[in-house]
């Protein structure tokens, strides 16, 4: 039979563990999907022909924490 220390202790950590739960279940869903973080820049370059100048985009993107 468990004495009283070794019950107390096992209670103490079923609680510990239940409060874990409960608090990874109000956890919102929102921080499951990465999140990027994405930018852009528009360049006009100058003609190397009589033709028209060209538009160049570069687009970056990268995860945040």
């Amino acid at each position: 039979m468990l004495d009283h220390l070794a019950a107390t202790s096992i209670a103490a950590q079923r609680q510990a563990e239940l409060r874990t739960q409960a608090a990874e279940c109000r956890r919102p869903t929102r921080h499951l999907i990465p999140r990027w973080h994405v930018s852009w820049s528009r360049t006009k370059l100058s003609p190397a022909t009589d033709k028209g100048s060209s538009l160049v985009i570069i687009i970056s993107a990268s995860r945040m924490a």
